[in-house]
């Protein structure tokens, strides 16, 4: 039996007070380094961040990561890649979503993972309801999965799953009109990882 998908899925702590906690999901290792993905409005860039990993079921941590480097930072389509050392001891990873294979018939079944409320990552069931352009703040375009149910604080920067288990989106936000959940598309997310040295993490 696979493990859960939460084992992929650290909680983030920012700066040295721990401070307003989300999540990030683990996509590739490579070189002793381990590949998150993460949403760009919950890591400040000035500020340190540790990446915690829980065992199923556990209330406390049980590996953290320091030291992390962030490579890319693309605050339309609100997301982050950032890698962290893990030397021969790699952490659970899920697999990103195949070129072609985004859900295409709408409504469709989800899984959200995330940190509500700062706790250790758990996982939801939701809908993908439909494919929306966004126009964000400051007038830049992004695309993004909508869904059924509101993310809560803390699961900022967590995956959402397909039924397969592949990364689609990163949660991002929630929209304060209809109270549906916003997620960073798997079309921005491959398109950010297609170039230059990030490449090897599409499939």
């Amino acid at each position: 039996m696979p493990p859960p998908p939460t084992v992929a899925c650290p909680r983030v702590l920012n700066g040295v007070g721990r401070v307003n906690p989300s999540t990030a999901v683990c996509v590739g290792h490579k070189d002793g380094f381990a590949y998150l993905l993460a949403a760009a409005h919950a890591l400040p860039p000035d500020q340190a961040q540790t990446l915690q990993f829980f065992a199923p079921g556990q209330d406390d941590p049980d590996r953290e990561l320091t030291g992390v480097e962030v490579l890319l930072r693309l605050p339309d389509p609100d997301l982050l890649l950032v890698r962290a050392t893990v030397g021969g001891e790699p952490v659970p990873e899920l697999p990103l979503v195949g070129r072609g294979k985004k859900p295409k018939l709408l409504p469709a079944p989800a899984t959200a993972v995330g940190c509500p409320g700062g706790k250790p990552p758990a996982v939801r069931p939701d809908v993908v309801l439909a494919r929306r352009v966004v126009r964000r703040p400051g007038g830049a375009l992004g695309v993004f999965w909508e869904t059924e149910s509101a993310p809560v604080g803390g699961m900022s920067g967590g995956p959402l799953l397909d039924r397969e288990g592949a990364v689609i989106g990163v949660c991002s936000a929630v929209s304060l009109t209809n109270g549906r959940g916003y997620f960073t598309h798997a079309d921005e997310i491959l398109a950010a990882l297609a170039g230059g040295d990030h490449r090897w993490l599409v499939k």
